[in-house]
């Protein structure tokens, strides 16, 4: 799941997707993509409605400073699989950028994942 605080934003692109390597820009290209594929509103009779559109299209512009770098933000990546990977052009030291914060998933994320239903002890009698 990628948040963006600054925009009360959350992206979830679904089991389906299979990950990729890519830049922040890309990424958020990659959402707006999403959201535009999903939305409507910029277009057709959607766009004349009750102002969703112009809030919309308030959004998407502001989508794209963030891709463009004219606004800070900030990027939360949640990822209860460890799979992503950020590059650190600072490594080995830390980067002053990012902050990394290891937790333990919640029940429900080890649900998700098919987790608490695996049988990792004595796991060979069960034959």
């Amino acid at each position: 799941v990628v948040y963006i605080p600054e925009l009360g934003f959350e992206y979830a692109p679904g089991n389906a997707n299979r990950g990729h390597l890519t830049t922040i820009e890309g990424l958020i290209d990659t959402m707006m993509t999403s959201l535009r594929k999903s939305n409507p509103f910029e277009i057709g009779d959607s766009h004349e409605g009750d102002g969703f559109a112009a809030k919309f299209k308030a959004f998407m512009a502001r989508m794209e400073h963030l891709k463009t770098g004219t606004e800070t933000f900030t990027l939360v990546l949640d990822d209860p699989m460890d799979n992503c990977w950020i590059y650190n052009p600072y490594e080995p030291s830390p980067d002053p950028q990012m902050t990394i914060t290891e937790y333990e998933r919640t029940w429900e994320q080890n649900e998700e994942l098919g987790i608490n239903d695996m049988n990792t002890e004595n796991y060979q009698n069960d034959a």
